[in-house]
């Protein structure tokens, strides 16, 4: 595996951030620490500098404004090589980030995740979680991955999702999805500790929407079950409290409870719409 395409999404990727240089040093992070053949990328009909900027680094460029789902579905069907990686855009690629992913790849493997460390939003929010389980950051981070899918920072074994249909109203969880696809071909999708990307911080990002449409998809597609769903709800008072004792940070307490809430109000609005 000497080099490997890049599919990106984008939309409006230069305003997501509070210095608008950023989205330049994610996209050199990949030239820097990925063998790229081709960077792909599914714009969304951005209307700040992001099309300027990506002309700069390729002109394999392809704007569809039909989501997420239909936009890494998209991307996909323009791979030629073997192996490929999703970047999202908000991720700078870690030092040596491809030679560290490939020391995963086994025949039995079909898909490899690195761990990505969270925004500042996020971070003392999980620093508090590994310090209530004992667990350094890394190694919490490490089995939270483990159980979900994720396409953040991926690499992907192409003749196994060239097939692939990922339903159109899969605005969130499309990552999930994909990785169920290639399980059900009898694939590992396994997670390297060693290949690290950094989540950058967004200027704007309601929890609350996400969460809202966490709720729909984990109720329409089985992703949770409803018991799961009242619980991590009903604990994301008690983390919020120890978080924000550990940390002093209440932004990040407070998101994680808007997130749950919002996901249990999604997960029954799902439930009783068509009642």
């Amino acid at each position: 595996m000497d080099k490997i395409d890049v599919v990106m999404l984008t939309r409006n990727s230069v305003r997501q951030f509070k210095d608008p240089s950023m989205f330049e040093t994610v996209l050199e992070s990949i030239f820097e620490n990925i063998p790229v053949n081709r960077l792909i990328i599914i714009d969304g009909y951005s209307t700040d500098e992001t099309l300027n900027i990506v002309r700069q680094y390729t002109s394999h460029i392809t704007q569809d404004k039909r989501g997420r789902a239909k936009g890494r579905e998209i991307g996909i069907k323009m791979v030629k090589t073997g192996w490929f990686a999703f970047i999202d855009s908000d991720v700078i690629v870690g030092s040596n980030w491809f030679e560290k992913m490939k020391e995963s790849i086994e025949p039995s493997v079909g898909a490899v995740h690195g761990l990505i460390i969270p925004d500042k939003y996020w971070m003392n929010f999980y620093r508090s979680m590994a310090f209530l389980r004992r667990l350094n950051l890394e190694d919490y981070l490490f089995r939270y991955h483990q159980r979900i899918g994720m396409c953040m920072a991926i690499l992907i074994r192409t003749d196994l999702v060239k097939d692939i249909t990922i339903p159109q109203d899969l605005h969130v969880r499309e990552d999930q999805y994909i990785r169920e696809w290639i399980e059900k071909k009898n694939f590992c999708y396994v997670v390297n500790h060693k290949a690290k990307c950094l989540n950058q911080s967004r200027k704007h990002r309601s929890y609350k929407i996400k969460g809202l449409h966490d709720g729909i998809i984990s109720r329409r597609y089985g992703y949770l079950s409803e018991k799961k769903v009242v619980l991590n709800a009903l604990s994301a008072f008690p983390k919020a409290l120890f978080s924000f004792l550990y940390s002093r940070d209440y932004v990040s307490a407070r998101r994680h409870v808007e997130w749950n809430l919002y996901w249990l109000k999604g997960y029954y609005y799902e439930k009783y719409r068509n009642s």
